[in-house]
């Protein structure tokens, strides 16, 4: 009888102890779906945007997160290539450079039938080219 209880307390730990991890697994799962979801919700950022009248000036983002910013300097009176990390929370944009401090942009959607989406900050205004 003792060897039958220690199975038996054997089998209920181990359902216990997966029982556990399944359920941390199903909340990560449910976190990825609703982040999953909230993507969907939002357009592609990924690809090239660019500042009408002025191709030169614009951003590239790319899937690992990170993006290339072909800049003018006006301080310095030259273009410039900037790189970094990108985060995006709901309407704003964070550019992490490398190099030098974050900025936000703003992430928009056209008003009434305007279903374009910029970026834009002061000085700065870009529209998706692909």
């Amino acid at each position: 009888m003792g060897l039958i209880n220690m199975n038996n307390i054997f089998i209920i730990a181990s359902i216990v102890l997966l029982g556990c991890q399944n359920k941390d697994f199903l909340s990560d799962q449910k976190k990825t779906i609703e982040v999953g979801n909230n993507y969907q919700k939002q357009p592609n950022i990924i690809g090239k945007w660019i500042t009408p009248h002025n191709a030169s000036l614009n951003i590239t983002f790319y899937n690992d997160n990170t993006f290339v910013f072909n800049d003018y300097n006006t301080k310095k009176d030259k273009e410039e290539v900037l790189k970094g990390k990108y985060s995006l929370q709901g309407t704003v944009l964070t550019l992490k450079y490398y190099d030098r401090k974050s900025q936000n942009f703003s992430y928009t959607k056209g008003k009434g039938i305007d279903t374009n989406y910029y970026i834009t900050k002061k000085g700065y205004y870009f529209v998706k080219s692909d």
